[in-house]
């Protein structure tokens, strides 16, 4: 749909480019709500290694799909309109939060005797 919308002959550049910022806000915030869930994956798994190397591959294979298509719609507006417009995948942020998932470790309870806290 995406594609058929920026090289349609009756889609001014203007347009393009809206249609392109709505894009990329809604990109933004599928990839926001990926990393929740995968929070949430990972503390269900109980945090153990092989688990969470599983989810975080499959979390970067979503992002991918999802800059992949991203970048389509990008390529196709410069092409069919002649510009450089560039969005770098380092302003999406997703690096610094798969590195935040890699480092998730459960929380250890500690022996505090409540009745001793004022």
């Amino acid at each position: 749909m995406a594609l058929n919308f920026i090289t349609s002959p009756n889609v001014t550049e203007d347009r393009c480019r809206n249609y392109i910022s709505k894009m990329f806000i809604s990109t933004s915030s599928m990839i926001d709500a990926i990393f929740e869930q995968a929070q949430t994956d990972i503390i269900k798994a109980k945090f153990k290694k092989e688990s969470k190397d599983i989810i975080i591959d499959l979390i970067e294979i979503k992002i991918n799909n999802l800059l992949s298509k991203f970048e389509d719609i990008i390529f196709q507006f410069n092409y069919k309109y002649k510009q450089n417009l560039e969005v770098p995948f380092e302003i999406f942020s997703y690096k610094d939060k798969l590195e935040h998932l890699l480092k998730l470790q459960p929380t250890t309870t500690s022996n505090i005797n409540m009745d001793n806290v004022d």
